[in-house]
């Protein structure tokens, strides 16, 4: 008798289907789950990596122009405006003056050296929202501080972020 109930049970009953579909319904639930959040860390990740890689570049090039810069230029700067203009007067290869001129062109920002056409700093896909400069004379220096805020849009988000440096002119003091 125990035999013949042996022989008779051997597929699955309802239940036990039921279960393997909750637990296997579960397992997707989490799966799916956790690569959608890690898909939205990726994007976070990469918007970020562009404002900073774009940040770094920007600064740095301002940084040494007006470091090495002998004075401001005559074509006119712009300070204490959310779109401000800096112009430069340098030494070019051959002794001679030249002014380079950094400014803010919608939402890109953009250098300008003598009479060259000028040429856009911030990486594609990476807005300047806010391109902010302060002068500061003292009786030794003329201090240049800088605000520099990014953004970039993914979909529906928006990521950005805001920069400062400050830099003193090497000819003025």
């Amino acid at each position: 008798m125990l035999k013949n109930f042996l022989q008779n049970n051997k597929g699955f009953s309802l239940l036990e289907i039921l279960i393997y579909i909750a637990v296997l319904v579960l397992v997707i639930f989490i799966v799916v789950n956790s690569v959608l959040m890690m898909s939205e860390s990726y994007i976070n990740i990469k918007a970020n990596q562009k404002i900073n890689q774009t940040a770094v570049m920007i600064i740095d090039r301002l940084a040494t122009e007006i470091r090495w810069s002998n004075s401001l230029g005559t074509s006119g700067s712009s300070f204490g405006s959310d779109s401000g203009v800096i112009s430069l007067n340098t030494l070019d290869e051959s002794g001679g003056t030249e002014e380079i001129r950094f400014f803010l062109d919608g939402t890109d920002l953009k250098i300008q050296s003598g009479a060259l056409a000028s040429v856009i700093l911030n990486i594609p896909g990476v807005s300047v929202e806010k391109f902010r400069l302060d002068s500061s004379d003292t009786a030794v220096s003329k201090l240049i501080k800088i605000e520099l805020r990014l953004s970039v849009q993914k979909g529906e988000k928006r990521f950005e972020k805001t920069f400062y440096d400050s830099v003193v002119m090497r000819e003025a003091y």
